[in-house]
């Protein structure tokens, strides 16, 4: 698999940091694992862009995102931008939440 960066926005990292706390507070043994199975999910991503599902949103400018659960926490989903260098990780949300009404509400 070649390589390819990962560029994070902010609302990824704070997702990343919200569930992490959460598990800590819920499963502490778990919690690690998250966040280890996320980054081993980035770098696969970035590696191979177009291997997620296309996630069309009805607002402008998320025509381009892509889903892919976290390996082992399938619950939770990744969304992302593929580039030809790697990816953009956008938000890390929980996968039974009202996922087109917190990306409609996402200031990106």
């Amino acid at each position: 698999m070649k390589q390819g960066h990962v560029y994070r926005r902010a609302s990824a990292e704070r997702d990343i940091l919200e569930h992490f706390e959460y598990l800590l507070r819920e499963r502490p043994d778990a919690a690690l694992r998250f966040v280890e199975a996320v980054e081993a999910a980035f770098e696969q991503l970035a590696g191979m862009p177009l291997i997620g599902v296309a996630r069309p949103f009805s607002r402008p400018g998320l025509g381009d995102i892509r889903m892919w659960p976290v390996p082992d926490f399938e619950k939770f989903l990744i969304f992302y931008r593929p580039y030809l260098d790697g990816i953009e990780a956008v938000r890390v949300i929980y996968g039974m939440r009202d996922i087109p009404a917190i990306m409609d509400d996402w200031e990106y």
